[in-house]
Parts: structure tokens; sequence; C-alpha cells
């Protein structure tokens, strides 16, 4: 099980934004989240729902966003994730939406739309350091 102390994040300057989560439920720190599609939601985040197509990764949450109330996000640089399944360094990661892994990260399928590149090793449920890509 990988040591969260060993593998902490690294901002960079204007990486880590304030959003809000319109949602009813609050979403945990160490999640990756998504633009709320909502256009009403400026500068909303939402945790991707089971089964949901994951296109528009934004980043992963620094600490816990109570419902209705506004937390920092990591865009840029590389934040601490969750992992739903074994991810070893070096591999392209993109944000799960199966049912119970709803906002953690995982080895990115062909194709999909990946969120950064894993920068340690982790198994499923570990703490995994990601370094923010954004890549297609």
């Amino acid at each position: 099980m990988a040591i969260t102390s060993q593998i902490g994040g690294f901002p960079v300057e204007g990486g880590d934004l304030p959003f809000r989560n319109y949602g009813t439920n609050d979403i945990a720190s160490n999640i990756a989240v998504l633009i709320d599609a909502n256009p009403a939601n400026i500068m909303g985040v939402t945790v991707p729902q089971t089964d949901a197509p994951v296109t528009r990764g934004i980043g992963i949450t620094l600490e816990r966003i109570p419902a209705g109330k506004t937390g920092r996000v990591r865009c840029i640089g590389a934040a601490v994730a969750t992992a739903s399944a074994a991810i070893t360094a070096g591999d392209p990661v993109q944000i799960d939406s199966a049912v119970f892994q709803e906002g953690h990260v995982k080895l990115a399928a062909a194709g999909a739309p990946k969120i950064g590149i894993a920068l340690t090793t982790a198994g499923a449920l570990d703490a995994v350091c990601v370094l923010l890509t954004h890549a297609p």
C-alpha cells in the first residue's frame, strides 16, 4: 500500500483553482472531477456519474468540497488521486465512472481522454500521484 506522505503532489503557480460543488453530495479529497456541464453552474465541478462518458476532465480535488460550497481543485501540476485499480508509474490515466469508483483514476483505455500520467505505482484504492497533462 502506498504511503501518501511519500507521494505528495506539487503545485504550479495558478494551477489550483476554486470551484463550487453545486451538487447535493459532498465531493471527497483526492477525487478527479469534471467541469459541471450545467451552464448556470459557473466554475462548478462534478464527479462523473456511473457509466457516463468522461470527456471533460479538469483536475483533482485537494480537499473535501461540501455540497453548495467552494474548494480547491488542482488543474495544473501534480496531485494525489485515488486509484480504482492497479496503476504503474508512467501509465496514462483517465477518470473512472464505474459503480463505486466514480472520480477515481484508472489506466487509460486507447482513445479515451486522459487526465494525466501516473508518477507512482499504486494498487486498487491506493493513493497515486498524477502529473496532470489533460492529453487527448
